[in-house]
């Protein structure tokens, strides 16, 4: 299934990169951040562990976060330092909650000091690198998450050639087909290549901004999948070897974020692509704006797992927990 939803995220970024740029996140953008609510906030990030500690600490960022995003569209900003200290304490709040040993703690900490020092000396060049890396975040949560399941070195597998692909877009192996496409002048709806280029690489050559663009196409694709295909059939989160139904999903999402949030949910999904029939671009750029604190929620909790790492308890596969054998 990886597979197959890897092989259609690459053939949708070299036919229609601009496509899946603007309707990705109005389509399946709201959807991805409830999950990262629900996987990483509403369930435990650790088996046999209480979700509350990260869920307190992780409350009070959050919140700082999306007042900062709010008030930079009102025009009160840039707050991105604010944005990155807030991102920071949460970071190590996760570590100081974790229940790893006491030198493992405090060399992660330590690592979140000195990472954060250097965001916090170039902001504006942090925030880029925050947008195009969350996505190898939300792999490497992923692969934390299913590390004690049978199949696992098949997921890294896919991981693997997940960035294989993102190297190959970089060293240019599809050029050929964006620049007969257009490049740069590639648009939908009116929003081009170049005006995406201009924002995740704005200070890079065209063909290495459009590589770039790619890469992010790419990599947003597959972070879709990992959070609302991969992530909910992991063995922890749903034990059975047999698909569950969209009535059974519905009340799994339901069980995780309430009946008000799934309300919630379902209500935005519709919204935001019914605002975006008048202007794609703008609510695009509005949404992001918006749901930027899920990337800072993302290293919350790489940080508290890194925090409470310790070794697989056993690589053998547990076939009692999986309907058919």
């Amino acid at each position: 299934m990886g597979s197959v939803q890897l092989v259609a995220a690459l053939t949708l970024t070299i036919v229609c990169p601009m496509w899946l740029l603007l309707l990705g996140p109005l389509v399946l953008g709201v959807p991805h951040v409830a999950a990262d609510f629900r996987f990483l906030v509403a369930r435990p990030l650790r088996p046999g562990t209480s979700r509350r500690p990260f869920l307190v600490m992780a409350a009070l960022p959050i919140v700082g976060l999306v007042v900062a995003r709010i008030a930079s569209l009102w025009g009160l900003g840039p707050w991105t330092d604010v944005e990155i200290g807030f991102g920071l304490a949460g970071m190590l709040g996760a570590v100081a909650v974790s229940s790893g040993s006491v030198a493992l703690r405090t060399s992660v900490g330590a690592a979140v000091i000195v990472v954060g020092a250097v965001a916090l000396d170039s902001p504006g060049l942090a925030a880029l690198v925050l947008a195009h890396l969350h996505h190898v975040v939300a792999l490497g949560v992923w692969l934390a998450v299913t590390r004690d399941e049978p199949h696992f070195r098949r997921y890294v597998a896919l991981a693997t050639a997940v960035v294989a692909v993102g190297a190959l877009i970089l060293a240019g192996a599809f050029d050929s087909w964006i620049f007969a496409a257009g490049g740069l002048d590639t648009d939908a709806f009116g929003v081009t290549l170049g005006a995406m280029a201009d924002t995740l690489a704005p200070t890079a050559e065209p063909v290495w901004a459009v590589r770039i663009v790619l890469v992010y196409a790419f990599g947003q694709a597959v972070h879709y999948t990992l959070w609302l295909r991969l992530m909910p059939t992991a063995e922890r989160f749903a034990p059975r070897a047999v698909a569950p139904s969209l009535r059974r999903a519905w009340r799994a999402w339901t069980s995780d974020l309430g009946r008000s949030g799934m309300a919630l949910t379902a209500a935005l999904t519709v919204a935001v692509p019914l605002l975006a029939l008048s202007d794609p671009g703008g609510v695009r750029t509005q949404y992001l704006t918006l749901v930027g604190f899920h990337g800072w929620l993302e290293l919350m909790a790489v940080a508290y797992l890194a925090a409470n790492y310790a070794p697989c308890a056993s690589t053998t596969p547990v076939l009692h927990t999986r309907r058919g054998g």
